[in-house]
């Protein structure tokens, strides 16, 4: 996988962020945009720690995969982490959950912080996936801090703004995204030369 492919893919679980961040936006009597800003920030470190955590993991089975000798075992692997992603975005599309917008209590910076850390696989997840396709260096650490910033102050605000919608448009779209992914990788992995 190249690192645009990578891209994409963290932006599919990304997109697996817009309900939870909304629903949090959608029950705030008060979000100002500071405080915005700070809950994102704190979100964003919580990803990417736990991003790190699914690189370093898949760095730390790479030998135990490898010692199997199955040829093309990272593709496969890597297949069925996006697969397992995809799956998840169906899910999501057919079966939304059920949200009632009620004004709740003012989020604390340590019960958003839980959410990060509630939501961790798809992060594990992509993470492994980083392992298995990208070295992991100080300007992707800083993408992935950016990127979950962005999603979690996007969610926050349109939330706030415009309530709990469209969430079935985002899943809809990671599951497209990543099912484009997964025939691109089927297809760079198993494709078969001509013979001359």
């Amino acid at each position: 996988m190249k690192a645009a492919e990578s891209g994409l893919f963290f932006l599919c679980c990304l997109l697996v962020y817009v309900a939870p961040t909304m629903a949090i936006g959608a029950t705030q009597g008060s979000l100002p945009l500071k405080r915005s800003i700070l809950l994102s920030a704190v979100f964003a470190a919580f990803q990417t720690v736990l991003t790190l955590l699914g690189w370093g993991l898949s760095i730390w089975l790479e030998p135990l995969i490898s010692a199997l000798n199955i040829e093309h075992i990272k593709v496969y692997t890597l297949l069925i982490l996006l697969t397992s992603m995809t799956a998840y975005m169906g899910f999501k599309v057919f079966y939304p959950e059920d949200f009632r917008e009620t004004m709740q209590n003012t989020i604390t910076i340590i019960k958003y912080a839980w959410l990060a850390v509630r939501w961790f696989i798809p992060v594990l997840i992509a993470g492994m996936v980083f392992g298995y396709s990208i070295h992991m260096s100080i300007v992707n650490v800083s993408l992935i801090f950016a990127g979950s910033f962005v999603m979690s102050l996007v969610g926050l605000v349109y939330g706030y703004w415009q309530g709990y919608k469209h969430t079935k448009i985002a899943y809809a779209a990671g599951g497209i995204i990543l099912i484009a992914l997964i025939a691109g990788q089927l297809y760079s992995t198993f494709q078969v030369t001509p013979m001359s």
